[in-house]
């Protein structure tokens, strides 16, 4: 079932189930997803606390993995220490209630490259 996905008051895009990978154990909903970084700069301060903000909205787990690296997708630091770099793939993972809901936001960043996140950094500077 679609679900909106809303910033402030109004919707910005229709949220699909999982697509990838979705698993139950033990009533824990875990959904994966892949993604490529397409920022020219890759992941760097602003897009990693973009994703910190968004991850930090869910109770369960969820992490970013690159290849045999692993971050908390909650933590900036995490993220940053990936290393990134544009064109890598990484796996969104998240474990918990709203597992598909995270993944889904996350692979939303991704895919619009991050667009809102700057016009947010510029009303939060300004407000």
């Amino acid at each position: 079932m679609e679900r909106p996905l809303i910033a402030g008051n109004a919707p910005v895009a229709r949220l699909a189930p999982c697509p990838a990978v979705k698993e139950t154990m033990d009533a824990k909903s875990i959904c994966r997803q892949t993604v490529t970084v397409n920022l020219k700069d890759g992941l760097h301060m602003v897009p990693c606390s973009a994703i910190a903000r968004t991850a930090a909205e869910f109770a369960g787990e969820v992490r970013l993995i690159a290849g045999a690296k692993q971050a908390d997708a909650k933590s900036v630091m995490d993220l940053m220490s990936l290393g990134a770099d544009h064109g890598q793939e990484l796996t969104v993972e998240a474990i918990g209630q709203d597992a598909e809901e995270v993944v889904a936001r996350l692979v939303h960043l991704f895919q619009t490259n991050f667009a809102n996140v700057s016009e947010q950094e510029a009303r939060d500077e300004q407000g």
